[in-house]
This record gives C-alpha cells, structure tokens and sequence, in this order.
C-alpha cells in the first residue's frame, strides 16, 4: 500500500479575503498578520508571527530591582548586626527614586548587590559606607575619612573593583587600585589597614 500523499497548504492572509469598502481601503477592516500553516504527513506545524512583548518602563525597572535587592537582604538579614537592614534599605530607596533618575542609568544589579552582601558579612564594618550607582548598575560603596579614601564597586561573579588612598600627615600620600574577589578583599586590603575605615576603634 502506498503511503499518503504529503498535502501542503499556502501561507493564508487574512487579508486577501477582504474587499474595498466604500470610505475605506482594503485590508483596513482586519490589520491582523499572516498566519502561516504546514501540514505534512504525520504532523502539523503552526507558526503564528507575535508582536514583541511591551518595553517596560523605567519606574516599572527601577522597582523590580529594588524588590529584588530587598528580598535577597532579608535570606541574610539574621546574620546582620543592628539596624543594618534597615539603613540599606533607606539607601536602596533614595538610590532609586525615579524622580531623580539619570536618563541612560541602569537600575541595581542583583549579582552586584549579591557581592555587596557578601562582603559585608566577611568584614562586618561598624561604620556605614556611602552607596551609590554607576551606571551600568554596580554598587558602589565609599568611606571618607578626612583626605583618606576606601571606594568599592562590588560586580557579578563575587568580583569587587577596589581604589584605596591614604594621605598620613608623615609619609607620602599613598594609592592603590586593583580587581579581586570578595573573598580574597580582606587580605588584598590587608597592608591598608581598611579597619581605620570600617570599624569604630
């Protein structure tokens, strides 16, 4: 017995079954797309072309990422000493306010604020670093002391660029830079002494 013949059907438009109308034109009535259909022996294909999905707007962003960022604190928040939750929050919330956002920014990346967390539960800094945003999206964090700087970008993959620069009334002023992991940042920072930054004492 001989197998059944393959049947194929022409791509169909919609359109072509619409006709003039008086004050119109054709096509108007239904300005649906093409829809293409395949049948073969054995099997049906349907391929339907789709609008792209609507952009989101950048207040629709800006919120995702600062309730992304709020949920991940909280998986670690137990193991944050005193109010440093809620002072993180604070910062997120004006770092984000889209009255005041720079046209082209990115919002917060959550890798980059997952590095940021996990540098603060290997240092447990005392003094509360200022945030802010570059504008791809990393968080950055600095400690001011007088002319002494520590500046951090914390990146994906567990990455922290990092600028140092100590100017001590009785040697020359002193600057370093570099990229490391957060995990090897401790003893990257070592011969800096960031504790004069971070910790009370």
């Amino acid at each position: 017995m001989s197998s059944a013949p393959e049947l194929t059907l022409k791509a169909f438009n919609p359109a072509d079954r619409i006709h003039p109308v008086k004050g119109g034109t054709v096509g108007s009535a239904l300005p649906a797309p093409p829809v293409s259909f395949q049948l073969s022996q054995g099997e049906t294909r349907i391929s339907t072309p789709f609008p792209p999905p609507a952009k989101k707007s950048m207040e629709e962003r800006l919120f995702e990422a600062l309730v992304a960022a709020k949920v991940r604190t909280s998986l670690v928040a137990m193991h944050l000493h005193g109010g440093v939750r809620d002072k993180i929050f604070a910062q997120l919330n004006r770092l984000h306010d889209a009255d005041e956002w720079p046209e082209g920014d990115e919002p917060l990346k959550l890798e980059s604020f997952k590095t940021f967390l996990r540098f603060l539960l290997l240092f447990e800094p005392e003094l509360r670093p200022s945030l802010g945003l570059s504008p791809d999206g990393n968080l950055l964090a600095a400690w001011v002391k007088e002319e002494n700087r520590l500046m951090l970008e914390f990146c994906e993959l567990n990455r922290v660029s990092w600028l140092v620069v100590r100017e001590d009334a009785n040697t020359f002023p002193e600057r370093g830079s570099g990229v490391s992991t957060v995990d090897r940042l401790p003893e990257v920072l070592a011969p800096y002494r960031p504790e004069d930054w971070i910790s009370r004492g």
